[in-house]
């Protein structure tokens, strides 16, 4: 059995998030565990797909995959620009850089981000802005987790 494409693209973002020095060790997969304060600022990576078969080629399926990072810092002082910072170290890792999956270089047919916004991670206030890449992805019609 191969693995999903939704798992090969969020394991190629990751990846290509943590290279970025500002990032690095800081980058976790779909909020997996409760964060801890002491983890932020942070970003929390997602993936989500939609297969387009209406228009796919003969042996394959074109995959409108999306990755969505989410970047959390504390609610203190000089937040918008913490947050700033996070959103172009991730827009520089993954619309300039792209994604290496199955060896083989994607860029974002898209990309935005939400106005930011505070909650709270325990006791503490968090900020926190989304951005969503949207990647197309084609991939074999008889076997989904393999690139066409």
């Amino acid at each position: 059995m191969s693995t999903s494409i939704r798992t090969q693209v969020r394991q190629a973002a990751v990846a290509a998030l943590n290279a970025v020095p500002a990032l690095a060790g800081r980058v976790f997969v779909d909020q997996e565990y409760v964060l801890q304060p002491n983890q932020l600022p942070c970003v929390v990576v997602a993936v989500s797909e939609n297969a387009q078969l209406e228009g796919a080629f003969s042996d394959g399926v074109e995959r409108t995959v999306t990755v969505q990072v989410r970047a959390l810092a504390k609610a203190t002082a000089g937040l918008s620009d913490t947050l700033d910072a996070i959103s172009f170290a991730a827009e520089g890792a993954l619309v300039v850089g792209g994604l290496t999956v199955a060896g083989r270089a994607f860029w974002p047919d898209s990309f935005g981000a939400e106005t930011p916004d505070v909650s709270a991670v325990g006791d503490q206030p968090v900020g926190e802005l989304s951005m969503d890449f949207v990647f197309l992805i084609p991939t074999q019609r008889a076997a989904p987790g393999q690139l066409a």
